[in-house]
């Protein structure tokens, strides 16, 4: 008979942070070990607080289910002797499997007759199976970081202090890090710090709750969300529900308790992004606001217990949110106090990266390619000039004392230093824009002094980066150059720059020769390699189809919203079978089958020695495609170009029918492969066809 399985894992506080994946891990782990098992089971159910990760199986069947299945002996020839009785192979071969030899049974197989041995395993009892199983369960989760505590070797998140493990009513015996299973819990720490006794699974949550402890993570958001908001309604305001925050918040109560607070008016002054961002980063406080978005002085904070003494504990955060302002507002005060200009002489003194000179030297960098950039891309005299006023201090806030304190507000802060120092609204407005986008689905450049400096920044800080040296390995991106290049990838796609990513590195690569900077080897290379390996993952990523994608990325010399609309246009005509398509990409795989036996010959064909009208016929057919193709894709007329193709396509299947290219004759074997070389170039003009999975 079935019944629910309950495992709790006790610990002393977990950071918020390693909750969710240990959660995650500990459903998926268990899903995997019972289909291996073969155990049938209703739905799993995780759980988990600071103290305890949960998990639930519902109607986890009793026993395995017996299993049949055969062993394969000695062939037969080696099982029998010619007057038919059975060898010593086959009794010791029924004596090992423990069956009697007269049941041993013959199977044909393609190798031959072979005696099996037919056997019946009963299946085992559930608790027995959960037993050996719960210890590598436990440990076998992952987390970011690890620790040992006491004399043991045993290594977890934090140390382990009880463990409960129930199939039903009954307790699964196991023991891990020297602790043992049982049906003993723990209340909330301090309003029911006693033990707690599950009587049997089902009963867990009921259990924990009359204890003090929410462990339904999703019930435990749910509450904390209504709670902020009526204690905001309380001040007269609405709160600002940060996902990221409240998902910490979550993970950091188990019985939540929300209340307002208070702090004084005059640290209104003090910029709102500073405000909301000491109250989340240091204090885990919900921000509120007015009807019209305005910061308001009071806050929201989650208790971890009840409404006893609220009062006390109201005054107590007040307190310390009162002494985070105090500082805020100091260093905003101080820094103000700074120029913009006589900040950026700071910069000389702050490393960017090691062998990539300072962040002074960045910044004059990024002025000249965005100079650059802004002549090619035909910028107004006044955006060049916004351009100009912000380049020329562009990364100043670095030197303050708040993007010391703040890094998240790098750009932020620079905007309200350049404003209260006099700068024009607009360059303020690009010494913001040219930190975006931070991460995807983030707000692009909105003005072109903006997007300009971004994409010239975040160029700067990929080829210098590499040049030095650096590299994202595996998991491990430190510098956040993978974040880097999909932001420049976002900008150039979404805002259609009409530039390649080759010319934005070329200029990027130029600044630092200008700079005193060497050839470095091969850093250029392995970056136009990072960055369109970037640019394929991402378009994976949406569902794209990998075939016409390393089709059409194999030469990335256009906009790159140029490529994603050929993307695009492509896989249009293969949703709806277009003749042409395939037809081209099996034209074009012949060529190439043929022509890569050309390579490294030099010299174009010569139509003199063409000794057959289909040889003249594809020559023909290849000048004027190409010439049809470079006109198509300067209209963006990609119909255009794929007809133009497929013009070609109509001399190809001919010049096979009718001419051996691999002839005895070495002048004319190798003026065929120089033709079949340029029809594959102009098939290339187009995209790679031997990439594209054919029908």
């Amino acid at each position: 008979m079935a019944a629910p399985f309950l495992l709790e894992i006790g610990v002393e506080e977990l950071p918020a942070r390693f909750v969710p994946e240990a959660l995650d891990q500990l459903r998926v782990k268990m899903s995997e070990w019972l289909e291996a098992q073969g155990l049938a089971h209703g739905a799993l159910q995780v759980y988990g607080t600071p103290r305890r990760l949960t998990l639930y199986a519902a109607d986890l069947a009793e026993r395995q289910e017996d299993r049949e299945f055969q062993v394969r002996g000695p062939s037969l020839k080696a099982a029998k002797g010619p007057d038919g009785r059975w060898t010593k192979a086959a009794e010791g071969f029924a004596r090992s499997q423990g069956v009697a030899v007269d049941d041993l049974v013959e199977r044909g197989t393609p190798q031959g007759v072979y005696v099996y041995a037919l056997k019946r395993e009963a299946g085992l009892r559930t608790p027995e199976l959960l037993a050996g199983y719960i210890p590598e369960l436990v440990l076998g989760l992952s987390f970011p970081k690890t620790m040992r505590w006491g004399t043991g070797d045993v290594r977890f998140a934090r140390p382990i202090r009880w463990l409960v493990a129930l199939y039903g009513e009954e307790i699964v015996p196991a023991e891990v890090a020297g602790v043992k299973t049982g049906r003993t819990s723990r209340g909330h720490r301090t309003l029911h710090p006693g033990q707690v006794e599950i009587p049997r699974a089902e009963a867990y949550v009921d259990v924990l709750d009359a204890a003090f402890v929410m462990v339904d993570v999703a019930r435990r958001k749910e509450v904390i969300v209504d709670q902020v908001r009526r204690a905001a309604a309380e001040i007269g305001g609405q709160a600002v529900i940060d996902e990221e925050l409240l998902e910490e918040v979550v993970h950091l109560v188990e019985w939540p308790t929300a209340f307002a607070g208070a702090f004084d008016r005059d640290f209104l002054q003090v910029p709102p992004e500073v405000i909301m961002l000491t109250m989340k980063e240091n204090q885990r406080y919900f921000p509120v606001v007015d009807g019209d978005g305005g910061l308001i002085p009071g806050f929201v904070g989650v208790r971890n217990g009840g409404d006893h003494r609220l009062d006390v504990v109201r005054a107590g955060n007040e307190k310390v949110l009162r002494a985070r302002l105090a500082d805020a507002k100091f260093f905003y005060d101080e820094d103000r106090k700074i120029a913009p200009i006589r900040a950026m002489e700071r910069l000389r003194h702050i490393v960017f990266q090691e062998g990539a000179g300072t962040m002074y030297d960045k910044v004059e960098r990024v002025r000249r390619v965005g100079l650059e950039l802004a002549d090619r891309l035909g910028l107004a005299p006044r955006e060049v000039e916004t351009m100009e006023a912000a380049g020329r201090i562009l990364k100043f806030d670095l030197a303050t004392h708040m993007v010391y304190e703040f890094p998240e507000l790098e750009g932020v802060m620079g905007r309200y230093y350049a404003l209260e120092a006099g700068e024009g609204p607009e360059a303020a407005e690009a010494i913001l824009e040219h930190h975006r986008p931070r991460f995807p689905g983030d707000e692009l450049p909105g003005s072109p002094a903006g997007t300009v400096l971004a994409v010239a920044d975040k160029a700067d800080t990929l080829c210098a980066s590499f040049y030095a040296g650096i590299r994202p390995t595996g998991s491990e991106d430190p510098y956040g150059l993978r974040r880097n290049a999909l932001g420049l990838l976002q900008i150039l796609r979404y805002l259609e720059i009409p530039i390649t990513l080759g010319e934005i590195f070329d200029l990027a690569e130029a600044a630092l020769r200008a700079s005193g900077f060497q050839d470095g080897g091969t850093w250029r290379a392995d970056l136009d390699s990072f960055v369109t390996t970037r640019l394929r993952t991402w378009l994976l990523e949406e569902g794209r189809r990998h075939d016409l994608v390393d089709a059409i990325l194999h030469r990335a010399d256009e906009p790159l919203a140029v490529l994603i609309g050929r993307v695009r246009f492509y896989e249009g005509l293969a949703d709806e079978g277009h003749p042409g398509l395939y037809e081209t990409a099996e034209a074009a795989k012949r060529v190439h089958n043929l022509a890569k036996k050309g390579e490294g010959l030099a010299g174009e064909p010569d139509p003199g020695r063409f000794q057959d009208d289909a040889e003249r016929a594809l020559h023909e057919a290849s000048r004027l495609a190409r010439r049809e193709l470079q006109a198509a894709r300067a209209a963006g007329d990609e119909k255009r170009a794929l007809d133009a193709v497929g013009h070609l396509n109509r001399a190809v299947h001919p010049f096979f029918d009718r001419v051996m290219v691999l002839v005895e004759d070495e002048e004319i074997r190798e003026n065929r492969l120089r033709l079949l070389r340029d029809v594959a170039d102009v098939y290339n003009l187009l995209l790679d066809w031997r990439q594209v999975v054919l029908p």
